[in-house]
């Protein structure tokens, strides 16, 4: 039996998106896994501007598209709301509060090196985002993971993720699985009257020429060999291929700056995902770290800080463009299929995997916080966290914030600043 269709989602105005597109930019600490359970609290819990099921689906989608998933949940989030303009609102404002943060610290990375004092109040952060995903994880499985089937896919899916499986190959195999799964079809929420699906392929068209004409620009501009055009290339090729989410394109990523071509040691690129960890805004930042350091290493003198500059806003146009373009061509194919029931079936499966994978991202994003040897035991495919390098102090502050979220309902922002607080008076303490 088809549900009936839904009612159309509030009026939301362009300055109620703006505000909190840009409250969200500024608290998305934790990388996909925190910035999701961010939304979902912001856009589905506080507001019910879209439900939930909504949210789920937008999740699903977006999984199965190249780049950052994330920065793409709330640039489809956004045209649900108030079409083209919305979109980019949302998915512009996820991005530029952590950009214009990670190229600050990419500036004194390369001029001053870490400030322990910024550290550790980012500890104190991460910790808190700790309390975030601890949050979303129990209110999406009461939502979403609904039956004892769905908790074992997720559960699969999340062993798989750790034990190193491609994301691609989770995500097909919950498709194929939810296809099996007897369920009633799903009618998506319609997004607010007047919306055309024409608009999207327009803006999928001109975020396509944004992103190649630059790029092409600068390749006839200044060679095939000059740094730009190589920062320029390397993440357009993975703005296009990088299936599964920001951990998935980690590893290329490394290979290309390290091995290919040689803009950062393999030193630095463990610094540049640590700050990205522990910085607002999407982890495929990190490209913009990266293509800071490579445009510094190449200049000197008086060109070094012009072409680091560059060289960072370079890789983030390159990133974050192809992003939205592949969310505006696939929305008018998107509005269709998810009304077709196999379609609808099948998203479900590709939904807990998704729900999985977010899991295995929330326990890897916790071992790096909380413990000083996060791969320190060998256990058959799995690397475990070592127990005895457990960190007290992170600990008890994540614990504290799941508390506060969990029963007391603090805000974010309050939750945030405490917890920034008590890393670094930790740290003035010696603890």
């Amino acid at each position: 039996m088809t549900a009936p269709a839904p009612s159309p989602p509030p009026t939301v105005r362009l300055a109620e998106l703006t505000q909190v597109g840009f409250r969200i930019g500024l608290l998305g600490f934790g990388g996909p896994a925190g910035q999701i359970a961010l939304m979902q609290r912001e856009y589905v819990e506080r507001r019910h501007w879209i439900s939930t099921q909504d949210y789920l689906t937008g999740m699903a989608l977006c999984s199965l598209l190249p780049g950052p998933e994330a920065q793409q949940l709330a640039t489809w989030v956004g045209y649900r709301l108030r079409g083209v303009t919305g979109a980019v609102i949302s998915g512009g404002l996820f991005v530029l509060p952590g950009l214009a943060l990670i190229l600050a610290l990419a500036g004194l990375y390369v001029g001053l090196g870490t400030v322990p004092e910024v550290a550790a109040a980012l500890l104190g952060v991460q910790a808190a985002v700790l309390g975030f995903l601890i949050e979303a994880l129990v209110k999406l499985r009461r939502r979403a993971a609904d039956t004892a089937l769905s908790v074992w896919i997720g559960l699969l899916a999340c062993a798989g993720m750790l034990a190193g499986l491609p994301v691609w190959l989770l995500l097909a195999v919950g498709a194929a699985v939810g296809l099996l799964i007897p369920a009633p079809a799903v009618r998506a929420r319609p997004p607010v009257e007047g919306i055309k699906r024409g608009s999207a392929l327009v803006a999928g068209g001109v975020a396509l020429a944004l992103w190649l004409v630059p790029v092409a620009a600068v390749s006839l501009a200044l060679g095939p060999e000059h740094v730009l055009t190589e920062v320029a290339q390397v993440f357009s090729l993975l703005a296009t291929f990088s299936f599964g989410g920001a951990y998935a394109l980690l590893g290329w990523l490394q290979a290309q700056a390290v091995e290919v071509q040689g803009w950062l040691a393999a030193s630095q690129m463990v610094d540049a995902l640590g700050l990205a960890e522990t910085t607002h805004g999407p982890l495929v930042l990190i490209t913009s770290f990266v293509g800071f350091v490579a445009g510094a290493q190449a200049g000197e003198g008086a060109t070094l800080w012009g072409l680091a500059l560059a060289g960072g806003l370079l890789a983030a146009w390159c990133t974050f463009l192809p992003s939205f373009a592949w969310v505006f061509l696939s929305i008018p194919v998107a509005e269709r299929l998810i009304a077709i029931p196999a379609v609808a079936r099948a998203l479900r499966g590709v939904l807990m995997v998704v729900l999985g994978v977010i899991l295995a991202l929330g326990l890897h994003f916790g071992a790096v916080v909380l413990f000083a040897s996060p791969q320190g035991v060998l256990l058959g495919p799995l690397v475990l966290p070592d127990p005895m390098s457990l960190r007290p102090v992170p600990a008890l502050i994540a614990a504290l914030a799941t508390f506060l979220l969990l029963f007391s309902q603090t805000g974010v922002v309050r939750v945030v600043g405490v917890c920034a607080g008590l890393g670094l008076a930790a740290y003035m303490l010696g603890a």
